[in-house]
């Protein structure tokens, strides 16, 4: 029976990765004139405290570009975030940016107001839905206003040390500009278990960024605690 049940998870598993692959395959086949450009972004989710149905985290990224073999960013900040019942959280933060321009360093601070919802659908199934307004604060250069939109489903399976499998999408709308100028799909990610309350998320995202044109095809590490 064990084995007849772990022949089903690989089977069905099997079945998700072809069929977002194949999704991937056909949105990446569409025509653009966009560059190449391969990254790393590695980050880390530290709870630090709760009250109640309040939690204060730290966030902290850096995003290494093989393009020209630099890190390319780094960001770091607080959320905090109230969990108002299962499927409705509200969350603001301040995070500080360090972006490459030139041979140095931009600093901006994103000022962050989100919304989440996180839904149970059929055959163990789960929705969760990210909606973030973000301010950004460029010291010296004119601010910009953003909206996220994050649709992301995910399912918990049994396949050695993976419990769970997930992709989503997300777009960024630019309300200074009235524009759609980014996308982020993410075709297929995995979760496992480490010690105890430690989770590591690997997942593949294909980034198009419209301002610049480019493509950038990103290797995501995810460790929270």
């Amino acid at each position: 029976m064990d084995f007849f049940k772990r022949n089903m998870a690989i089977v069905r598993i099997t079945r998700i990765t072809i069929t977002l692959l194949a999704t991937f395959s056909l949105c990446s086949g569409l025509p653009t004139r966009a560059a190449d450009d391969y990254q790393f972004w590695p980050f880390v989710t530290k709870k630090m405290g709760s009250y109640r149905n309040l939690n204060l985290s730290i966030y902290a990224e850096p995003r290494y570009s093989t393009e020209d073999g630099r890190w390319s960013a780094y960001i770091f900040g607080p959320t905090l975030s109230y969990k108002r019942n299962p499927w409705l959280t509200f969350a603001t933060a301040v995070k500080v940016l360090q972006v490459r321009s030139g041979d140095g360093f931009a600093r901006i601070y994103r000022y962050e107001g989100q919304v989440g919802l996180d839904f149970k659908l059929a055959h163990r199934w789960r929705y969760q839905h990210r909606a973030r307004l973000e301010i950004l604060d460029r010291h010296g250069r004119p601010n910009n206003d953003r909206i996220r939109n994050r649709a992301q489903f995910s399912r918990p399976v049994s396949f050695g040390r993976i419990n769970k499998v997930f992709f989503s999408n997300e777009y960024f709308f630019d309300t200074t500009h009235g524009e759609f100028d980014q996308n982020r799909f993410v075709p297929f990610g995995i979760s496992m278990p480490l010690r105890k309350g430690q989770t590591l998320s690997l997942f593949y995202m294909y980034q198009h960024v419209r301002a610049n044109s480019r493509d950038h095809h990103i290797l995501g590490a995810s460790l929270s605690f």
